[in-house]
């Protein structure tokens, strides 16, 4: 009877430091939500923020950099901040405001800060420029200015020139004049309503936009044009992607036509506007509507390409083929230092040394590693990355992948520390990890 009731307590006991362990468990996964509710609703609040933060939701460096940068600084100086998505019209038109109205238009990264009337662009920006700029507002116990008092400034000083005035057409110059009732002017009439037809059907000007995929600074200025396009009812805008033959070989027409000395030629991302020709700190909505304003030039004739085509396309190749196999050979040895991939390999090699694996292991992972990084060039180098690129799925199966991932990594997170409890209390063999 004793053994019965002893055997019995020691099944009671049991039961319950599970039911403890469950309990703690429990409140540990309360905890968590609620926290992440209190936290996402803290970051909803507006009012008194001396930071104001523009992204782009469908930019996944722009994610990285404002989760893994920026945010870890707001949190270290106790910075109230808005966010401002830029893919919403409103919020980029605010945006492009913004930068007239500081006189700031090199913000081509995202995300894009304002913080005390400064605008920073972009990882590098934000880590030196504004780290330093917080660090001395709170050294100096500086009171920012809110972000509520810039952008109502802002706004107000644009009401009377407003952008959209400003770059639209007014419809009165395109739209059909009425036909005089008078016999005598009725043919007068018909003529103007024949032009300003002809003036609807053709816009006054075009202009042409070479981009490449993976472009850092391609996003903002595709959203630049769409800005303008949305704006302008005069412009035509002509996009080709200067990964495929046909756009390369119109580069170098109109390159030609235009005399563009060769170091400008091919150059990606690039927009041609009559005879001018923009690149890299030149690619921004400010500069491009000033150059559409100042340059009156006849816009390229691009149908008269199909012509001298073959010929064009001969003088592009003759130049590539002016590299020689030296040449070649020393670019991919330099492009090949990279110091991310030699830590990569001495982790590799480090971790299996620490773990005792055997010499013939670490020579089979080692060069798998080298394998891959030279496949990743080679379809890169040979347009296969740019056929997957174009795959309108492959954007739906990254979002899942991205999701799918983050809800593991979540679970992994709790089934770790609910081990970790196991661990502490001894019972090792319980754990699930």
């Amino acid at each position: 009877m004793r053994f019965n009731l002893n055997h019995k307590n020691a099944i009671t006991t049991r039961e319950c430091v599970d039911l403890q362990d469950f309990w703690v468990f429990q409140h540990i996964l309360v905890f968590t939500i609620v926290t992440l509710i209190i936290v996402f609703f803290l970051s909803l609040q507006l009012s008194g923020a001396e930071l104001a933060i523009f992204y782009s939701g469908d930019c996944e460096n722009c994610e990285v950099v404002k989760e893994f940068d920026l945010m870890p600084l707001i949190k270290k100086y106790g910075i109230k901040y808005i966010e401002y998505d830029i893919d919403k019209p409103e919020n980029y038109e605010l945006l492009v405001k913004i930068e007239r109205a500081l006189e700031d238009s090199d913000n081509q990264n995202a995300p894009i800060v304002l913080f005390d009337g400064i605008l920073y662009s972009g990882k590098s920006e934000i880590l030196n420029n504004l780290s330093a700029a917080l660090e001395l507002s709170r050294k100096h116990n500086n009171n920012p200015r809110p972000v509520e008092n810039i952008i109502s400034a802002v706004t107000s000083s644009t009401q009377n020139k407003d952008l959209e005035n400003r770059s639209r057409v007014e419809p009165s110059d395109l739209a059909p004049k009425q036909i005089d009732a008078n016999p005598k002017n009725a043919a007068n009439s018909q003529i103007q309503l024949q032009q300003s037809q002809k003036q609807l059907q053709q816009p006054r000007r075009t202009i042409i936009y070479f981009y490449k995929q993976g472009c850092s600074i391609c996003e903002r200025i595709e959203r630049d044009l769409a800005y303008l396009q949305h704006n302008r009812a005069d412009l035509r805008i002509l996009k080709y992607n200067i990964a495929d033959t046909y756009a390369v070989n119109l580069y170098e027409f109109i390159c030609e036509q235009r005399s563009i000395p060769q170091e400008r030629r091919l150059i990606a991302p690039a927009l041609f506007i009559g005879k001018m020709q923009l690149t890299n700190s030149e690619l921004n909505i400010h500069y491009i509507e000033k150059t559409i304003a100042e340059n009156n030039d006849t816009d390229i004739d691009i149908t008269k390409f199909e012509a001298v085509k073959n010929q064009t396309n001969n003088r592009v190749l003759s130049r590539f083929s002016e590299f020689t196999m030296i040449a070649v050979i020393l670019a991919g040895l330099i492009d090949g230092v990279n110091p991310c991939a030699f830590a990569v390999i001495i982790f590799f090699v480090s971790y299996f040394f620490v773990i005792k694996k055997e010499p013939r292991i670490i020579l089979n992972s080692g060069l798998c590693f080298i394998a891959g990084v030279f496949i990743a060039y080679f379809t890169i180098g040979a347009g296969l990355a740019e056929v997957i690129y174009q795959l309108k799925i492959l954007k739906y199966l990254t979002d899942i992948l991205y999701y799918g991932f983050a809800g593991i990594m979540v679970i992994l997170g709790i089934i770790n520390f609910y081990d970790f409890i196991l661990c502490k209390r001894g019972r090792k063999s319980l754990m699930l990890g």
